[in-house]
């Protein structure tokens, strides 16, 4: 997937893949962690007794973690959201998380390269089995055409 980058005059960056994954406007911090589709809402404070309106907005809740991939035998260090947690721990893990959920739906330039990157190292594992199947298979059917002892 290529990526095109524009940027809007409110700071906002539209990225657009030749899929067209990820094609809403959303803020450039979202591009860089894990936000799993939540942004800034806005709208009103409205008080108890007058009814008065005040603008305001809500952010959304993100943190800093240290999350551990197994395929890739590392920690990385990504801004996401506990929405985004809860997600990682109903699916077991960051691979399984990245892996299982769609394109459309992570929504940032580092969970996509990320999900690349695990689903990379899974078909080389993949791969790598593969072999160490057939080179059993192969050294079980040598020891099976062997001399019988009867």
């Amino acid at each position: 997937l290529s990526n095109l980058k524009t940027t809007t005059s409110l700071g906002f960056v539209r990225v657009v893949t030749t899929r067209d994954y990820a094609a809403a406007a959303l803020p450039s911090r979202a591009l860089r962690g894990l936000y799993g589709g939540k942004e800034v809402q806005f709208g009103n404070k409205v008080s108890k007794d007058g009814g008065n309106k005040t603008r305001r907005k809500w952010k959304p809740n993100v943190v800093s973690k240290n999350l551990y991939s197994d395929v890739l035998e590392k920690k990385f260090k990504l801004k996401v959201t506990t929405y985004v947690l809860r997600c990682i721990k109903k699916h077991g893990s960051l691979d399984d998380y990245l892996v299982k959920t769609k394109e459309k739906n992570i929504q940032s330039e580092v969970g996509l390269l990320l999900k690349r990157r695990v689903e990379a190292a899974l078909k080389a594992k993949g791969e790598m089995q593969r072999q160490l199947d057939e080179q059993i298979q192969t050294q079980q059917g040598d020891t099976a055409e062997g001399p019988s002892f009867n």
